[in-house]
């Protein structure tokens, strides 16, 4: 990945955006998964067809969960940001 615009020394461009884009899809990984097993664990045994067209769950519980990886996700956004103002800052 060549980001020509941002300019940056050839180490910091590719891996920090990779990692950056990386962060975000595991993020939205861990809560569809948390999502799917809250659902199924709602539901008992239905079949996974059942559970995508119902989602009738209360929406109270998992909320601790969120919160976590909610914390965690600015956390790792904000370790970002300082990746880049500090690749940026380089120049």
């Amino acid at each position: 990945m060549d980001l020509q615009a941002l300019d940056l020394p050839d180490p910091w461009d590719t891996y920090t955006m990779v990692g950056f884009v990386l962060w975000h899809v595991c993020i939205d990984i861990l809560l569809e998964l948390h999502s799917f097993c809250h659902l199924r664990h709602e539901s008992g045994k239905a079949d996974d067809q059942t559970l995508m067209l119902n989602p009738s769950f209360n929406g109270e519980e998992g909320h601790t969960f969120k919160k976590i990886v909610l914390t965690i996700y600015i956390c790792g956004n904000f370790a970002f940001l300082i990746t880049f103002l500090a690749a940026i800052y380089q120049l």
